[in-house]
């Protein structure tokens, strides 16, 4: 008999120490100079491991429930041992070889996951989402001689609006009925819950959006298709009622992730319209749409299956605050001179980093992760 277990016990934790880690070594190394660890000490892989590192192994844990202990201990040692190829030696064929068998296996999580039983064509764009940004992260490997600089970037950024596309779906499905439930609770109704054709909207639009980024069509084309985006998920997030839920932190740091991703994509895509670069503006997107997301959803998670409600973990206000303050901050260094820049990127990095602490601390540290309470 297979034992089977959760991967959220073990890449949660993992995820969380690694972006707390990672993310400040690669700010500095970039805005000093000092390289400390060269797969990380250019913007291509301080993008790389935020979102095909950090990024997915949240996305893994979230995935794999009651799967065999051998494959969550084989993708956790093949994550590990891509994670350090990448950083001390980026761009070898070890590195490679690892992150391309972590990304399959990803991949096949989602796969395995969401298109079988799915009967719906938008419930089907859960598996096929994944599949996608696998196939981004195991595009930004392809490093072959000659191979421009831009079409890495152009991949990485694709990855980027993939990972964005999925929070839409799966922030949305978490969003509503959630938000549906406490206001039935408190005597009220609400209506407006999927919106599936919003929903519908959303994804053809972030594939067209990627799509025409990736051939290369005329700026204007993706930007416009970005704003719209950012348009209708704002549409959905008001018909989602909030206001009704101010004393569920847990609902509201759901919604203000929900929130950076439309602040996200209205930057970018105000940038591409205007033909600026977005290098600034995908940080509203990398730092606070995936931050405050990933690490409400794992306390979410890890507070529920320790038997206890969202809403126990008090600090969780300190934790989106901190994230939102590092979010704002680099959106605006841009305004700082050159000799504070350094300054301003370590000071929302620290931010960053003290955010994943609390979470460690307060819910990974304290809880067990699973409901200990016997039953009968």
């Amino acid at each position: 008999m297979l034992l089977k277990t959760d991967a959220y016990l073990y890449f949660f934790p993992m995820a969380t120490i690694y972006g707390m880690l990672i993310i400040p070594v690669s700010v500095y190394s970039i805005t000093s100079g000092h390289s400390l660890l060269p797969g990380i000490a250019t913007p291509l892989g301080h993008a790389h491991e935020l979102i095909f590192g950090y990024a997915l192994a949240v996305m893994t844990g979230y995935l794999l429930n009651k799967v065999p202990l051998w494959w969550i201990v084989s993708l956790m040692i093949t994550w590990i041992f891509a994670r350090l190829t990448f950083v001390y030696m980026p761009g070898s064929l070890v590195a490679d070889i690892s992150n391309t068998i972590f990304f399959s296996g990803f991949a096949l999580a989602g796969a395995s996951r969401f298109l079988p039983g799915a009967k719906k064509w938008r419930n089907k764009m859960f598996g096929i989402n994944i599949l996608l940004l696998g196939i981004a992260g195991f595009g930004t490997h392809l490093v072959v001689d000659g191979m421009a600089l831009s079409s890495l970037y152009a991949i990485t950024h694709a990855g980027v609006l993939m990972a964005t596309l999925l929070m839409l779906m799966m922030g949305g499905r978490m969003l509503a009925p959630a938000v549906a439930g406490h206001i039935e609770s408190q005597g009220g109704t609400l209506e407006a819950r999927i919106q599936p054709r919003i929903e519908a909207a959303l994804i053809l639009m972030m594939l067209a959006a990627t799509a025409t980024y990736l051939l290369s069509v005329p700026s204007l084309i993706p930007g416009l298709l970005l704003i719209t985006t950012a348009s209708l998920t704002l549409v959905r997030l008001f018909r989602w009622r909030l206001w009704n839920c101010l004393q569920r932190t847990d609902l509201l740091a759901l919604a203000l992730g929900y929130g950076w991703i439309a602040v996200g994509l209205l930057l970018m895509g105000g940038a591409m319209v205007t033909e600026q670069s977005f290098s600034s503006a995908i940080h509203a997107i990398t730092i606070g749409a995936i931050g405050t997301l990933t690490l409400t959803v794992m306390s979410r998670v890890w507070m529920q299956r320790s038997g206890l409600k969202p809403q126990t973990f008090v600090e969780l206000p300190y934790v989106v605050l901190l994230i939102s303050l590092a979010t704002v901050l680099r959106l605006l260094s841009g305004l700082f001179n050159a000799e504070f820049i350094l300054a301003v990127h370590m000071s929302a990095t620290t931010m960053w980093a003290l955010a994943f602490v609390i979470v460690i601390l307060r819910v990974f540290w304290k809880y067990p992760g699973y409901n200990t309470r016997k039953r009968g």
